[in-house]
């Protein structure tokens, strides 16, 4: 136990680092003069061409020289050392994530004579140990995306699947490599944003026009990345650059380009009126040239899905075929902001703000009547991160992050919400459904459960109200042919989780024909109810360490490190270290040879502390449950409405 305590003060003292994984870049490579000897102190100035901001560095002892975490962007790199030639390359593309390494061979020469070459960038990663794909700003910005989902192009990477669901705004579930959904991780510019209630999905939305591009890890063995088994998402937003530059869109998706729908032809009817309308503008630039840069992004878009479910002729007048739309209002704002006010120290913060709403989700998977519609809001969502880099001598570059992710999402019966659907219907400090308006839970109304369908209020409703609190900081530091990082982080997710799931219970029938008190064959065969508390506290503390060292040995690379994760609500986490070993073997600039090996942890989502918090022995939540009686079948009163009665007069 002290020698786990004295890991962990030793990497706090030498720089604390990533909570989850880094979202930025890195560039590499070695000095040398033409005869192939290194030059140590040769200065290596690397400047983003949209911006003019610069990071410099020297080649050390061994000719090596290591810039990490830098923005993505597109540079130039300027090696200069008094008697040779300086050298320039331009249009060197960094994308989020990589590790692109440039190589310099210096003749003789003076200062002022100068070698300029241009779009020079590898196409292999030489010394990249991760195995995975960048989606590019170009692949951003031209290539289809269903729907205009964030996400859509993770489809182009191999071992990934789209987990298909019935309509969804949440995001899109993905299975990456035979891994369930839930076991992916999210980034955005570096900060943690996932979906803790279910782990499923991304937590705040980032629009296509407010994301620059991104990176898919399908396997990460750098001790860095942590609280996912799956693949690693790294989506990097925009900036403003030294030039103004903005624009405004509008996209339609009409029904009339879509096919009627089978049944609603053979009935002469038309699809109700849906399809999709997107519109926005985006605007950014500087504050000052070469410092300081902005940039906003605003969205709104109008998706209406065409709903249309048949139900048994038998069920009327209880439940009549319909045709209506899944209705969804999604808002988005995005403001980002850059600032270098040293050229040693960069701050850089954004804000994804995003009040949405929907109704009828699910619908014909649920197969409820109107009645029973999903009314859902998130009344707001939010993701804010804060990212402080300096670089301190020219042996270390250090970086501190800090964010927090909110989620309000609230789901019910349409009664419970106010006429403009605007409100929340619990009261999360009494503890009080106020959307019951008084009424019992007995009286506001069971849900009907028949075979091929479902009335009455709806069953499933709920609410959360999350909080995400993220700071970690990570030091790299460069020596000889070794780049060592050291790294902590903690969380704390809190909030408070709403479970009103069947709380006001639910009948069971065996046919589909409407309940009639004169017909015993139509009377339900069973009933079930939630009872108890509906507010389930969450409070959970994650805590992080990780050591890594990156190795470089002429054509090896060796990516060394060893990882902790500790979760409060996992009680064996105390023993949870996960070593990481990756290898890349490169024989020339267009070759590279991959190998790994690593242990991953993942974090349980706050679902399942709600349903252990339910699932107590001795406890204020409990089921009340009548079982089946199938008398109706023969004509007969089952007893569970007996019971029912009985217990509830």
């Amino acid at each position: 136990m002290f020698r786990c305590l004295s890991y962990v003060a030793v990497a706090i003292v030498l720089s604390p680092v990533s909570l989850f994984g880094q979202a930025v870049a890195e560039v590499n490579g070695t000095a040398a003069d033409q005869s192939g000897a290194v030059l140590p102190g040769l200065t290596i100035t690397v400047t983003e061409e949209a911006t003019g901001l610069a990071r410099t560095a020297l080649s050390n002892d061994a000719g090596r020289f290591v810039i990490p975490a830098l923005t993505p962007g597109r540079y130039t790199m300027k090696a200069e050392l008094a008697g040779f030639q300086t050298q320039t390359q331009t249009g060197i593309e960094v994308s989020v994530g990589q590790a692109v390494t440039i190589n310099f061979r210096m003749p003789v020469g003076t200062l002022s004579d100068e070698i300029t070459v241009t779009g020079e960038t590898p196409i292999i990663e030489v010394t990249q140990t991760e195995i995975g794909k960048n989606l590019t700003a170009a692949d951003v910005e031209s290539l289809p995306m269903q729907g205009r989902e964030q996400f859509a192009l993770l489809q182009l990477v191999p071992g990934i699947t789209p987990a298909l669901r019935a309509g969804s705004f949440e995001g899109s579930a993905y299975n990456a490599n035979g891994r369930e959904s839930g076991s992916n991780l999210y980034l955005v510019d570096g900060q943690y944003n996932k979906d803790d209630r279910t782990g499923t999905f991304p937590q705040s939305r980032v629009t296509v026009d407010s994301m620059a591009e991104f990176q898919v890890l399908t396997h990460e063995y750098g001790a860095e990345y942590g609280g996912a088994s799956g693949v690693i998402v790294n989506a990097i937003t925009k900036s403003g650059t030294n030039l103004f530059h903005g624009r405004g869109f509008f996209y339609l998706q009409d029904n009339s380009l879509n096919a009627t729908n089978y049944f609603l032809k053979l009935n002469g009817e038309q699809n109700p009126e849906s399809g999709s309308k997107s519109i926005g503008g985006n605007i950014g630039g500087p504050i000052i040239r070469n410092k300081a840069f902005w940039f906003f992004n605003y969205e709104y878009t109008r998706p209406k899905e065409a709903v249309n479910l048949s139900f048994p002729a038998a069920a009327a007048p209880l439940a009549v075929s319909f045709s209506d739309v899944y209705d969804v209002h999604l808002f988005n704002y995005f403001v980002r902001g850059d600032y270098q006010f040293t050229p040693s120290n960069t701050v850089h913060g954004s804000l994804v703000y995003g009040p949405n709403d929907g109704i009828g989700e699910n619908a014909e998977a649920e197969r409820y009547t109107r009645q029973g519609f999903r009314y859902e809001r998130a009344a707001p969502e939010l993701l804010g991160s804060f990212q402080w880099t300096s670089v301190i001598g020219n042996r270390m570059v250090n970086e501190v992050k800090a964010g927090t992710v909110i989620e309000n999402l609230w789901i019910g019966d349409r009664t419970v919400f106010n006429d403009d659907f605007s409100d929340i219907p619990w009261d999360l400090k009494g503890h009080q459904w106020t959307g019951l308006k008084g009424v019992d839970p007995l009286d506001f109304g069971s849900a009907q459960q028949h075979p091929d369908y479902r009335a009455g209020p709806r069953a499933e409703m709920s609410g959360n109200a999350l909080t995400a609190n993220v700071i970690s900081e990570q030091l790299t530091y460069t020596l000889s042919n070794h780049t060592f990082k050291f790294g902590v982080g903690g969380s704390q997710n809190k909030g408070t989780s709403v479970v009103a799931t069947n709380q006001i219970g639910t009948f069971e029938f065996q046919g589909n024909l409407p309940f009639d008190p004169a017909n015993a064959f139509t009377f339900p065969t069973r009933f079930r109810i939630r009872q108890g508390e509906l507010f389930i506290p969450i409070n959970t503390w994650r805590t992080n360490f990780f050591v890594t060292d990156k190795w470089q040995m002429k054509q090896v690379t060796m990516n060394l490190g060893v990882r902790y994760d500790y979760d409060d609500n996992t009680s064996r986490t105390k023993d949870a270290f996960a070593p990481r070993l990756g290898v890349v073997y490169s024989p020339n600039a267009r070759t590279a040879f991959r190998a790994g090996f690593g242990k991953f942890y993942e974090y349980p989502p706050t679902s399942v502390i709600s349903d252990l918090y339910a699932g107590r022995v001795i406890g204020a939540v409990n089921a009340f449950d009548t079982g089946e009686d199938l008398s109706a079948q023969s004509r007969r009163i089952p007893a569970c409405c007996r019971r029912v009665v009985v217990a509830w007069r």
